[in-house]
């Protein structure tokens, strides 16, 4: 696998969302004008409530990855599976990039790529605290700042115990979901327009 298969998946969950977000605005509609969903309806609108945001994180986590990768000079012809933890230099300022290999955080020079139970918050801050790399972003969550939107609870909470749960930790619903997606497309929009990856 090469980092810009990670591009390729987002394209591809991105595509898949917004066919989830059509069929869900469809329920929403019958919701906004009075109707009441069948049984069938509701576990639709929950299943695909819930897939909806799975997959918008992984558009997170796919664009954001490809774009540390780029960012950090990673040779585009190289197996990212088959590598061990490593060392890179961006402009001179040396990062410490772990790849499947660790669990856990770091300092603030360490990004953890595709390490699994991750969370999505755990690599943010690659773009804010990298200005040495002159990027002028006004990306949300890569610009520096907190998010502060409906979604905010289920981006902090995009983890393996969330996603794979068959009982619900958290309530997904129409707002909160649309955010998320509306997230992800924001953060993928916006590394594309600025040739981040």
């Amino acid at each position: 696998m090469f980092f810009t298969d990670y591009k390729i998946a987002a394209e591809r969950h991105l595509e898949t969302c917004l066919q989830l977000q059509s069929i869900l605005e469809i329920y929403k509609k019958k919701e906004d004008n009075g109707e009441i969903l069948t049984l069938s309806e509701i576990q639709s609108k929950n299943d695909n409530l819930s897939n909806l945001y799975y997959l918008a994180g992984y558009i997170i986590e796919c664009i954001y990855n490809c774009a540390i990768y780029k960012q950090i000079g990673f040779p585009s012809n190289v197996d990212v599976m088959e590598l061990k933890p490593s060392n890179w230099s961006i402009h001179g300022i040396t990062h410490d990039v772990s790849f499947r290999a660790r669990s856990g955080g770091g300092g603030p020079n360490t990004f953890i790529i595709s390490q699994p139970g991750h969370k999505l918050s755990g690599n943010m801050h690659f773009f804010a605290s990298a200005s040495h790399m002159t990027l002028n972003l006004s990306i949300p969550l890569l610009d520096g700042n907190n998010i502060t939107r409906p979604c905010t609870q289920l981006f902090d909470n995009w983890n393996a115990e969330v996603r794979y749960s068959i009982d619900p930790i958290i309530i997904l619903n129409y707002i909160t979901v649309f955010d998320f997606f509306a997230l992800a497309n924001e953060i993928y929009t916006g590394l594309i327009k600025n040739s981040i990856v």
